[in-house]
């Protein structure tokens, strides 16, 4: 079996764990008596360039392909190429034909545990003005799961009667070093007044 794998970026944290965990079963499965290669191509977050990789591993006889789509909203070049050599496709990270976790979910257990430990420690509202000042770092413009884990994280702290107030709201782009260094800013501009 011939896998060729396509993503937007391996330098996206979760992306590369993925990957490392995907390696790692196919070589449980060659134990098991399969023949597995692998290509893995890095777009680098351009379509364009996906699109040429995903050409090239159909070219090479790639025998299925499991796509991060670098742009979600631009899947129909390669469903086409696949199409005509009638090779199966497996979206991952990306809704379409989705793979991945529920981000409502997600989000509402993130929510839950926050308002937790907000109600069992006092000194989380280090104001006391009744309200939890918050800052928002987000995964990536425009990624549904994101959007959605955000929106029912807030709606979930709202729901066990935690009063909210939104201080700034950030993109970092899966990436550790430009979350921090955009949590570094805010710190700067809010010291002490960011209590989540």
């Amino acid at each position: 079996i011939y896998i060729g794998v396509a993503c937007y970026d391996q330098k996206d944290t979760f992306i590369g764990e993925l990957l490392d965990s995907f390696k790692e079963e196919c070589s449980s499965m060659e134990k098991q008596g399969y023949a597995i290669s692998m290509t893995i191509m890095d777009a680098a977050k351009s379509q364009r360039v996906q699109n040429d990789q995903i050409k090239q591993m159909i070219n090479d006889g790639c025998n299925v392909l499991c796509v991060n789509l670098a742009d979600r909203t631009e899947p129909s070049e390669i469903i086409d190429a696949a199409r005509e050599k009638d090779i199966p496709i497996i979206f991952f990270n990306r809704e379409l034909y989705y793979v991945g976790g529920k981000a409502k979910q997600s989000g509402e257990l993130q929510g839950e545990l926050a308002a937790n430990y907000i109600k069992d420690n006092k000194k989380v509202d280090r104001n006391n003005d009744g309200k939890i000042q918050y800052v928002i770092l987000e995964g990536e413009m425009g990624h549904q799961d994101a959007i959605i884990r955000t929106e029912s994280v807030v709606e979930c702290l709202k729901a066990n009667g935690i009063a909210l107030e939104k201080l700034s709201y950030q993109i970092a782009n899966w990436n550790r070093a430009q979350a921090q260094t955009r949590m570094m800013q805010l710190i700067g501009e809010y010291k002490t007044d960011i209590e989540m």
